[in-house]
């Protein structure tokens, strides 16, 4: 069973830099949460497992658009945000 939470608190999870070109970085999940970029069709593009507070994901080769950031804790997946690549 996964708990879908929709928002998370906007001090909690930090994206950035947004808009971004390259890499984006999330902080503010705890080590072995798993972070997932979703396109618009809810298809995950790009994933990682957390290594720390902190996590780096490429979207170098994805279409420039808008991509929800999702943050999975155990059970729970939470939508982070949103981040626009250029």
């Amino acid at each position: 069973t996964i708990m879908v939470v929709t928002n998370c608190p906007e001090s909690a999870i930090k994206i950035f830099p947004n808009p971004a070109t390259s890499v984006v970085h999330v902080q503010g999940v705890a080590a072995g949460d798993e972070v997932k970029i979703m396109d618009a069709l809810g298809q995950v593009v790009t994933s990682a497992v957390a290594p720390g507070n902190i996590t780096t994901l490429d979207l170098t080769p994805y279409t420039p658009g808008v991509y929800s950031v999702m943050v999975t804790h155990g059970t729970a997946m939470t939508k982070a945000g949103t981040v626009v690549k250029q």
